[in-house]
């Protein structure tokens, strides 16, 4: 055990010792006090002091005589005074006025929360005019920087918040860069790529440069990187937009990553389907592969789809859309039954996607190109393997009725269609008229083998 420690602890002047350490002025007046008691004993010292006030008393007897010397003599008073205030008690009156200006700036940030706008702006430029004679970079709110440039930047948010833009710029122009550091930095970098992302008048070249030094002073902010990428995507440069996100999302936590993870999939897909078009498949085949590490979303396989039908693989397309069995997939399948280009008939499409979806699809193809009868034939096929019937399927089939002659049986097919859709609403399985049939549980089924087969003997040919 340290002795002189332990002895400090037990010391009975302990008490006085940290009384003295909160009071250096005292401290040094019980310094000076034996200096001053030797001076005091020594007469020529006393001698000299003497002298010295007999001077000042000549001195400044006349100026009591005069209106004019006894105004001099406050002023020179009041200057003494202020001085000794100054150098004793400085940083007890500067800590008061930084507490003051804490506590205006705090009143703005409460009017700012219950939408007292106007208040608020008042309040922050108060605590802005503070901050031009006392660094208020001290003190209680010294972790975060300086207080009046954190003014300043709330300012030029309430300002670009409430449709001034110009306004917001030109406060921004007025906080010192050199001096930000921390939260601050981060809230003006994220400031200015708003409000430069948000104009619509700005050069593109300049509101790059503005976003790139946002990012690069805050790298992990999501919505930063992905302006960015964007204005970067549509100048051209898409490996640097790729850069950008990729380097957020290693920077970003979990929770922000998601949606730079979404954005850098979709930019990934939107660069594979431009090598396709261009016969660079490869690239392609690169792309749509980092996007699905990325996200293995519904784009990406009809990304994958798309590619295996530019390198004329029918039936990996296909074997892809038919796993995929999304609304999405089954259009892109009636897409592909409708192309000039593409070598599906319907037989192959039934065997590829053997669901009743298909049958609609080919239904719908047929109607549209006016054979009435395949579209028939198809609807037969698919009502009978159906349990409960379509409401969809059933109205065209009255369609096909009407145009074949048929008004009364059409009037009949027509009011089982509105009596199978009365009953699904009843059961509460409201769905858009457009997905009706895709999102359909009993057209997601697969058919037997034996219907489709029948249409093979057909004609197929466009």
């Amino acid at each position: 055990m340290n002795a002189g420690k332990w002895t400090g602890k037990l010391s009975p002047l302990r008490p006085f010792k940290s009384w003295l350490a909160k009071h250096p002025w005292i401290r040094r007046l019980l310094w000076l006090t034996p200096i001053l008691i030797v001076l005091a004993l020594l007469g020529p010292v006393l001698g000299a002091v003497d002298t010295i006030f007999g001077l000042v008393g000549k001195v400044v007897s006349p100026l009591f005589e005069t209106a004019v010397g006894r105004v001099v003599l406050a002023i020179l008073v009041s200057l003494a005074a202020a001085l000794v205030i100054y150098v004793f008690f400085k940083e007890r009156v500067l800590d008061s006025l930084r507490r003051y200006a804490l506590s205006v700036h705090l009143r703005a940030l409460e009017a700012r929360l219950t939408m007292r706008t106007t208040e608020a702006q008042r309040l922050l430029r108060r605590v802005t005019r503070i901050g031009r004679f006392l660094n208020l970079g001290k003190g209680l709110a010294a972790s975060h920087g300086a207080l009046d440039i954190a003014a300043r930047l709330e300012l030029a948010r309430m300002y670009f918040e409430g449709g001034d833009p110009k306004r917001a710029r030109r406060e921004l122009a007025h906080v010192p860069r050199k001096e930000l550091k921390g939260r601050l930095r981060l809230t003006l970098a994220e400031l200015e790529a708003r409000i430069h992302t948000a104009s619509e008048s700005g050069i593109a070249e300049t509101v790059i440069r503005k976003l790139r030094e946002a990012h690069e002073a805050w790298p992990a902010h999501p919505e930063i990187s992905m302006s960015l990428a964007t204005r970067l995507e549509a100048s051209g440069d898409d490996d640097a937009a790729a850069h950008v996100l990729r380097e957020t999302l290693r920077k970003a936590t979990k929770f922000q990553s998601r949606h730079v993870t979404t954005a850098l999939a979709e930019l990934e897909l939107r660069r594979s389907e431009k090598a396709i078009a261009i016969g660079e498949y490869a690239l392609a085949q690169k792309l749509v592969d980092r996007a699905l590490r990325l996200e293995e979303s519904e784009a990406a396989l009809l990304q994958r789809a798309d590619l295996l039908l530019a390198r004329a693989d029918l039936d990996g397309a296909l074997r892809i859309l038919s796993d995929l069995g999304t609304p999405a997939a089954k259009a892109r399948a009636r897409q592909l039954l409708v192309a000039e280009d593409v070598p599906l008939d319907p037989a192959r499409l039934l065997e590829r996607i053997p669901s009743r979806t298909s049958l609609m699809t080919l239904a719908e193809t047929y109607y549209e190109r006016g054979e009435l009868d395949r579209a028939r034939r198809c609807l037969d096929v698919l009502l009978r393997e159906m349990e409960t019937p379509s409401p969809r399927a059933l109205a065209l089939l009255a369609s096909i009725e009407m145009e074949q002659g048929s008004a009364e049986h059409a009037r009949e097919v027509l009011g089982r269609a509105l009596h199978a859709r009365t009953r699904r609403d009843s059961m509460g399985e409201r769905r858009s008229s457009e997905h009706d049939i895709a999102r359909e549980p009993a057209l997601d089924q697969p058919v037997h083998d034996g219907p489709y087969k029948e249409f093979e003997e057909d004609d197929t040919s466009r």
